[in-house]
């Protein structure tokens, strides 16, 4: 993973709280997380993110959709 400071190389350093895994910067020193991830870098794929909103639009309730 690349430092957003300087761009040098980083390895893992620990977690913070909420359990994301943190990165220390070989070149600057400094400590930051990994970046949470949004639809275009998602965990889920396309066709159940569109199944999921295709469900909350129709009027489902969350649960019922989970």
């Amino acid at each position: 993973m690349k430092c957003p400071e300087s761009s040098g190389r980083s390895v893992p350093h620990a977690h913070n709280r909420s359990g994301t895994r943190r990165h220390r910067c070989r070149t600057c020193g400094k400590t930051f997380s990994e970046p949470r991830r949004t639809i275009g870098n998602r965990y889920l794929s396309l066709d159940r993110i569109s199944s999921i909103v295709a469900l909350l639009a129709e009027g489902d309730s969350m649960r019922s959709t989970a």
